[in-house]
């Protein structure tokens, strides 16, 4: 197939366009700034393009913009989450729009934000959205509906509702970093509160999998089938370190320490990949022990990661 990306840069982004390139698609990587030097990035006969240059004809498009939602949570932050997302959107359906014969799937991402917090709900795709309407609640939402509109010209849409994923090389075990190379002790947050995760390697294929199965369409769960309570995943996360777990911050400090964001960090969201596993796809990263201690062992050793998540 040939497919457009746009945040092709981002941390899945690059593992998505070498996974598909592998898998034999053709990839178009949409880029805003200068791209000089960023061709080393990805594999040979990956195409990089300004933002405002497009190709005439496309297989599908797949969206994966936004700017990264850690942060201060200012206001000038807040909607600069919001509005990379939600204007992204609609300017890509727009151009979408133009098409004589469109693309025949579009994949948006979105996240589990969507479901808020739910405490020890199991959250599958058709659970009710978070009823207290938290910022990133509202994000989800709107991202979405411009998302959807893609629908009215007969489009396949799937919304690709993100966990927490989990590689050596970025996102939430990055985040971590610091905690990882200087704290004597960890010290779980929220510690009964939920965590859902993936591994790279099962969220590029899954969205795959999304994308080449004509049956699966509106909103999907991409996140593994077993999530964890922050106590297990730090209680593991210390054992692989070799650091013992003492305790949990109190939510009073983290949140004077991180302000709104802890919202974020705070909330307990136990997702289930429901349509992943009613559709057939098969999880090779279902043991967060196992894939804690393999990709912090890649972060020791220095390695890059040339193969799509693994």
């Amino acid at each position: 197939m040939k497919v457009l990306l746009a945040g092709g840069t981002g941390f899945v982004g690059r593992s998505l366009v070498r996974h598909l390139v592998r898998e034999g698609h053709e990839c178009i990587v949409l880029v805003r700034k200068n791209y000089v030097g960023q061709e080393r990035y990805f594999p040979t006969g990956t195409v990089l393009t300004p933002f405002n240059v497009r190709p005439d004809e496309i297989d599908a498009v797949i969206n994966l913009a936004g700017e990264p939602v850690a942060g201060s949570w200012s206001e000038a932050h807040k909607k600069r989450i919001m509005d990379s997302r939600v204007d992204t959107t609609r300017d890509l359906v727009q151009w979408i729009a133009t098409f004589k014969n469109p693309p025949k799937v579009f994949l948006s991402a979105s996240a589990i934000g969507f479901y808020g917090d739910g405490g020890d709900e199991e959250l599958t795709e058709t659970s009710r959205l978070d009823p207290k309407r938290s910022f990133l609640a509202q994000v989800c939402i709107l991202w979405e509906q411009e998302a959807n509109v893609a629908k009215k010209l007969g489009i396949r849409v799937v919304n690709l509702r993100l966990g927490n994923v989990i590689h050596a090389n970025g996102g939430f075990l990055f985040g971590l970093a610091p905690m990882l190379r200087f704290a004597p002790v960890y010290s779980p947050i929220a510690p009964k509160a939920f965590l859902s995760w993936i591994s790279m390697r099962d969220t590029v294929r899954l969205i795959e999998f999304a994308l080449k199965n004509d049956e699966v369409q509106g909103p999907m769960n991409v996140v593994s089938p077993n999530p964890t309570t922050n106590r297990e995943f730090y209680k593991i996360l210390g054992k692989v370190k070799g650091r013992p777990v003492l305790g949990a911050m109190p939510s009073a400090i983290l949140r004077k320490i991180v302000g709104p964001f802890s919202e974020a960090i705070l909330a307990s969201q136990r997702v289930v990949p429901a349509k992943a596993l009613d559709h057939g796809f098969q999880f090779e990263d279902t043991d967060i022990a196992k894939l804690l201690s393999e990709q912090l062992s890649k972060k020791r050793q220095g390695g890059k990661d040339k193969n799509s998540g693994k």
